[in-house]
Parts: C-alpha cells; structure tokens; sequence
C-alpha cells in the first residue's frame, strides 16, 4: 500500500462530480483505492454543499453495450445463467414472453404451472420476472379419469 493523491468520481442526484487530490492508499498490485473515513465524510460534504466548482468540463458520455441478453433463473438468492443470446433476436424472446404473461400457465409432462410475471428495469436493462407455481388441476383430472 502507497499513499497517494486521486481522483474520486461520484455520480449524485444525476450529475457526475470529480474530485481531485483525493488522499488515499492505494495498493500497488491491484489499484484498488481506500479511503479514510473521514476523507469519505469530506467528500460527502463536498458534493452537498453545492458550492460552486473550482471548474466545469464537458465530457462524453457512452453508454455499455455488449449486443448480448441473458437468460437466468433464481431460487431465492442464488442464480444460474441458462442461456445467452444476440440481442438481435430479443424481441422474439420478449414477444414469446408476452405470449405466456396471457395465458398465465404452462402444462411440462402431466404437471399445470401457475406463471405470474413482473417486469422491472434495472442499469437501464429491462428485467422480467417468470414465477412458476405447481398447479394439481391437471392431477386431479387425470385422477379423476383413472
């Protein structure tokens, strides 16, 4: 670990802020930048004080895309990727989607499944949500036909 001057960069309330010569100590083999909890106190203040900055940049702004949509499915906390594909052919997944959101059950061998979907937006992605719930109706049906 060194001591250093940084840069800090902080987005608030929809604007970018750059603070310069920030103390820190940064590790030498990773970058990775602590600060001291009173320097993060200082910055706070800094950015809430709306006092006027010692500068104004302009400067681009570019938005991450990798052209790739990923399928996975949680339980709970925990989550696996099942699938990826080219975001070329997301609106037939979405679309496919929409289909199953109207129908609102699926049937997978002689089991009913009960879906309930949300749809939330999150880093500017849109996510959606599949709950499946076991359903008996096809069960009992074919029970009642034994």
């Amino acid at each position: 670990m060194t001591d250093a001057k940084v840069t800090y960069t902080l987005s608030y309330e929809d604007k970018i802020y750059i603070i310069e010569n920030v103390p820190a100590r940064v590790c030498e083999e990773t970058g990775e930048q602590y600060f001291a909890p009173v320097t993060v106190e200082h910055i706070h203040e800094i950015i809430k004080s709306r006092k006027k900055p010692d500068k104004v940049i302009e400067t681009p702004v570019c938005e991450y895309k990798d052209g790739v949509e990923l399928v996975t499915a949680f339980r709970g906390t925990v989550g696996i990727g099942l699938s990826s594909l080219d975001s070329s052919h997301r609106d037939v997944l979405f679309r496919e989607m929409e289909d199953l959101k109207k129908r609102r059950k699926a049937t997978l061998g002689c089991n009913m499944y009960r879906l309930t979907f949300s749809k939330y937006e999150s880093f500017g992605e849109w996510v959606y949500v599949i709950k499946i719930h076991r359903g008996t109706e096809v069960r009992q049906r074919l029970q009642r036909t034994s």
